[in-house]
């Protein structure tokens, strides 16, 4: 299963993407991934899946620098190649007045002094059940949304109207803007749209940790392992970084009113959460006739996005052997005679019959595409390997090869191409693909549905009129 906005792998039932924070179920009205619909092109060394594994947060400024903090909430990406977004235009500077209401509204603006965070620091602003947020712990989650955004969208931040030099409490946010955002609201500071981000957050990593203990539901003693190990964690990057005190590193980051305690109340919080949610979507299993109940169901969905019943992917190995005298950049922009294909051909059968001659087996196919396959610029390392290529992926002759209906484990054979001569090595027939598409849907319906049900079962209630912010510069 990949992500529909950045096309990263993710594992089975993962509704929020780790790398780009898309929620996966509001990305499109079905959950096709777009992979299916694939363009013809010359065969490469990229298979259709690549492992991405959701990594485990081990350094604070470390997680700066690659974000990994989006959390499950995932509205705060914006695709620059959306139309509506390269017309956005910047909205003048301005602290509104506060409605006073209990809503992000409440406040003009959230900002105040160092001193004043400190002071009502232990003010708790937040409850779901029996979790509690306290104004402190709050800057964690602000300021961790806020970074996250910033850096995601560093490119883009003056299309769409944000200046980070500015207080984000006096900058607007443009109605096109908070439509690309995926926001309800309107008329919202980047401050409230930052706030409101956070407390969502909270709100899902509390509602799903009420959950967990309501199923007393444990951690793993490698994921305990990790959150009793942050203490020392967080002190090696303090000194790495040059700061005298973990609650220093932090409060530069997140402003002085926050500390050690409550970057670590948000490490656990998020850590054991995000452990149940994926505990309860990898539980899960659907025998082949639940599966095959839902493709059929949303059978016309699936054709629309081009995928049918009788679609399946293939592994294979090949060896690539260009025209005499072609490279990887001239076969594509020059013109060859015949004597420089004859010359190719000849090498490919050579080759060919090179294997036919020693142990024929899969593995000294391997080998000897590593020694010989034009492919890669000659680099090639995984024995010509691709896996899980679907019909219609590669040029019309290496498609051909691949899905001829009586093509079995161990066929070989030589197919040209506009590229050079392929020596192929039929390695596997995969499971129809829909059988893995329906399986990822339902998971990311059952996502769905714990993270609604957790939500739902343990509401949030907010003090607006109790939250204070600090003020970090983000220019430096």
């Amino acid at each position: 299963m990949n992500c529909k906005k950045c096309n990263a792998e993710l594992e089975e039932g993962v509704q929020i993407c780790p790398e780009c924070g898309m929620n996966q179920a509001e990305a499109a009205e079905n959950a096709v991934p777009a992979e299916v619909k694939v363009e013809k092109k010359e065969p490469k060394m990229v298979p259709l899946k690549m492992v991405i594994a959701v990594a485990v947060v081990v350094a604070l400024i470390a997680v700066f620098a690659v974000v990994i903090f989006g959390g499950l909430i995932g509205k705060q990406n914006v695709d620059p190649t959306e139309p509506s977004v390269e017309s956005l235009e910047t909205v003048p500077a301005t602290t509104p007045v506060g409605t006073g209401l209990n809503d992000v509204s409440c406040k003009g603006s959230y900002t105040v002094s160092d001193a004043e965070v400190i002071a009502a620091k232990d003010t708790v602003i937040a409850t779901v059940g029996n979790q509690k947020l306290t104004v402190s712990q709050l800057q964690a989650y602000y300021w961790l949304q806020t970074r996250s955004f910033l850096y995601s969208n560093s490119y883009y931040l003056s299309m769409l109207g944000l200046d980070h030099t500015r207080g984000l409490d006096e900058q607007m946010i443009s109605a096109e803007v908070m439509a690309s955002l995926g926001a309800e609201a309107e008329n919202m500071t980047w401050q409230q749209f930052f706030l409101s981000q956070a407390l969502d957050a909270w709100h899902t990593y509390a509602a799903l940790l009420a959950a967990a203990e309501e199923e007393g539901y444990v951690l793993s003693e490698e994921a305990q392992a990790y959150l009793d190990g942050l203490d020392a964690t967080l002190q090696s990057d303090a000194e790495t970084n040059g700061f005298a005190t973990v609650d220093d590193m932090v409060a530069y980051l997140m402003g002085g009113g926050a500390g050690a305690a409550d970057y670590k109340a948000y490490e656990s919080t998020y850590f054991s959460a995000y452990a149940y949610y994926m505990a309860c979507i990898n539980s899960k299993t659907y025998t082949h006739e639940e599966l095959e109940a839902y493709f059929d169901a949303h059978a016309a969905e699936y054709e629309a996005n081009g995928l049918t019943k009788d679609m399946y992917t293939v592994n294979v190995r090949h060896v690539l052997v260009f025209p005499e005298g072609a490279t990887s950049e001239t076969i594509r922009t020059e013109t060859f005679p015949q004597e420089a294909w004859d010359a190719g051909k000849a090498k490919a059968e050579a080759l060919l019959q090179q294997w036919l001659d020693g142990e024929a087996t899969e593995e000294s196919f391997g080998l000897l595409a590593n020694e010989h396959s034009d492919d890669q610029n000659g680099q090639v390392t995984n024995g010509g390997l691709y896996e899980e290529v679907a019909q219609g992926q590669m040029v019309e002759s290496f498609d051909a090869w691949c899905f001829d209906s009586t093509r079995e484990t161990g066929h070989y054979g030589i197919v040209e191409t506009e590229f050079g001569y392929h020596i192929m090595y039929f390695v596997s027939k995969n499971a129809p693909m829909w059988l893995e598409y329906a399986e990822n849907d339902m998971r990311t319906e059952a996502a769905n549905t714990l993270l609604d049900d957790s939500m739902t079962k343990f509401p949030m209630e907010v003090d607006f009129k109790s939250i204070v912010l600090g003020l970090v510069n983000l220019a430096e």
